[in-house]
């Protein structure tokens, strides 16, 4: 059977959503958000009874380990997780192959935020059962969650191999390849999903930053006028166009852009950022510092913030204002820090702090 239940999280700006799919049920209440990315090819049957086959595979599953899965089915559906994680392991001691048993194991464990225990039960049921699908699938989402987002790479990669239709795993699998910076495989991944989903703005989003990664500046900007052109309100699509063009060096129409960004939300520091980076490709220090005095007015702690004006302040010759920045960056982030004092010594003399 199919159990689904969705895993969010956000790394740097991309936002990860993932489905996972789990070997014997459908629980209520743990169905695709809306913003998931539908099946390729939607299910057949979509009743708690039996989505994925008609009759049990194997005469163990009709007895009492098959039993003690129905039962970590109905304690899901009712949100009690460990009362279906303590059915579940029943199964198991029952018929410790029963890899179906497994997986449910892991969806339960995965949803209840016992993420090491999840990716444990995914890879059990994948050594019993190494063609499943849907244990990659739920492995991929899990590892990526844990950090490891070279091997949910490899696990989403696997599962789209098995089922060329999961286009929930072509989604992590695009999001490890960009975590990983391999933008070639984040570009085909998400270029499926919105072949066969072009209404989908956010895996478009996702598509234009892949494509941004890559060097192809046209493509990107031409995915985010897409999602512009049916969501002209979407601050992302504007800000990201924005940051495209100052990368491909179309200053003028980078500040038209994030000038676009500001008027949709105001209270957005991405929007400031985008405008102030324009603004320093063009070579305009004084719009530069009022648009980071601005992103800084809206969240004086965000350290890109003072990267930015530290910037401004460099082109405008004021370098002891931009030595000020880099003092508050040492103590607020060091990456940032890092980033700013190379500008620095780009600038001039090298900053002997």
């Amino acid at each position: 059977m199919d159990g689904r239940a969705i895993l969010s999280r956000k790394i740097g700006r991309l936002a990860i959503s993932a489905v996972l799919v789990g070997a014997q049920v459908i629980w209520s209440g743990c169905e695709r958000e809306p913003s998931a990315v539908a099946p390729e090819t939607p299910p057949q049957n979509t009743s708690p009874a039996s989505p994925e086959r008609t009759a049990p595979q194997t005469a163990t599953e009709t007895g009492e380990a098959a039993r003690f899965v129905a039962a970590g089915v109905d304690a899901g559906r009712r949100g009690d997780l460990d009362g279906a994680i303590a059915a579940f392991e029943a199964s198991i001691r029952v018929e410790p192959e029963f890899a179906e048993a497994h997986a449910s194991l892991g969806v339960a464990l995965a949803m209840k935020g016992e993420r090491k225990r999840a990716i444990d039960a995914f890879r059990e049921c994948i050594r019993l059962k190494p063609e499943y699908g849907p244990a990659y699938a739920n492995l991929s989402v899990a590892l990526l969650q844990e950090g490891d987002a070279k091997a949910a790479e490899e696990a989403a990669a696997t599962a789209v191999r098995i089922d060329p239709n999961d286009l929930a795993s072509r989604r992590t699998l695009g999001i490890a390849a960009m975590t990983t910076g391999n933008f070639d495989r984040a570009v085909g991944a998400f270029q499926r999903i919105v072949a066969r989903h072009p209404d989908d703005h956010d895996m478009r989003l996702h598509l234009g930053l892949a494509k941004r990664k890559t060097g192809d500046h046209t493509g990107a900007a031409a995915e985010f006028r897409s999602v512009i052109a049916r969501q002209p309100g979407n601050t992302s699509a504007h800000v990201h166009l924005a940051e495209t063009l100052t990368d491909a060096g179309q200053p003028d129409e980078a500040i038209a852009a994030a000038k676009r960004a500001v008027d949709t939300d105001p209270y957005e520091p991405a929007a400031y950022f985008a405008l102030t980076g324009a603004y320093l490709e063009q070579g305009d220090a004084d719009a530069a510092l009022a648009a980071a005095r601005s992103a800084g007015r809206l969240n004086n702690r965000d350290p890109r913030a003072h990267f930015l004006l530290g910037r401004a302040y460099l082109l405008k010759g004021q370098r002891p204002h931009a030595e000020e920045e880099l003092e508050v960056l040492n103590d607020l982030h060091p990456i940032w820090a890092g980033k700013l004092r190379h500008e620095l010594k780009k600038a001039g003399a090298p900053d002997e702090r």
